[in-house]
């Protein structure tokens, strides 16, 4: 199974616990990459079930898909500078969150600067706290660490992403199948507090798969 990397440390390794004690004896290999890669891995037969997140329509049918509207997070460490280059944390690799951030700016006219790259969500919001840079992340996402998100941010809209659960294409076993709609649920978000105490969940909007 492939994850994306800023969902590595997400409520999916509980989820597969769970899914355990009822498929005792399906045993997991899982891993973490680009969405690319991953994809293309479920196409070779390398990968049986992929989440991916993607800035244009899934390339190839999930068998679930929704969208998740891409936000800037920042700290209260957190300085701009209009007149220079976009101070940006992300992943050490071509990721969603990465592409939309780039070209968001650049449609904007502004620059961009990587100053601070891992494959740990945990370093690169520690990279945010500490007043590296700004980031993009699902808003989901962005609710379950310590960032905050830059509601109003001197930053050019960013879209919304689409998330998919995929299925190796030819016979699957009936374990894989309920697994893949079994971690659908991803798409209920977490609740937060608004200013009034109230709860509220992280807007999300479903899209038709195929």
């Amino acid at each position: 199974m492939g994850i994306p990397g800023d969902y590595a440390g997400s409520r999916i390794p509980e989820k597969l616990a769970r899914f355990r004690l009822r498929w005792p004896a399906i045993t997991f290999n899982v891993t973490s990459g680009s969405s690319e890669a991953m994809l293309r891995d479920l196409a070779q037969g390398d990968l049986d079930i992929v989440m991916a997140v993607t800035e244009t329509p899934p390339p190839i049918k999930p068998r679930h898909v929704w969208m998740r509207q891409a936000v800037w997070v920042h700290s209260e460490a957190t300085k701009l500078d209009p007149d220079v280059p976009v101070p940006l944390v992300c992943y050490g690799e071509d990721c969603a969150c990465q592409r939309v951030a780039v070209a968001a700016l650049r449609q904007a006219g502004r620059g961009c600067e990587f100053v601070f790259t891992s494959r740990s969500l945990v370093s690169l919001a520690a990279a945010v706290a500490a007043g590296f840079g700004v980031m993009v992340m699902p808003r989901g996402r962005a609710m379950k660490t310590d960032l905050t998100v830059w509601e109003d941010a001197p930053l050019p809209t960013l879209p919304e992403l689409y998330c998919g659960i995929y299925v190796r294409e030819g016979r699957t076993s009936k374990a894989i199948e309920d697994l893949a709609d079994y971690l659908e649920e991803l798409r209920i978000e977490p609740v937060e507090l608004d200013e009034q105490g109230d709860r509220t969940v992280a807007p999300i909007r479903a899209s038709k798969a195929g």
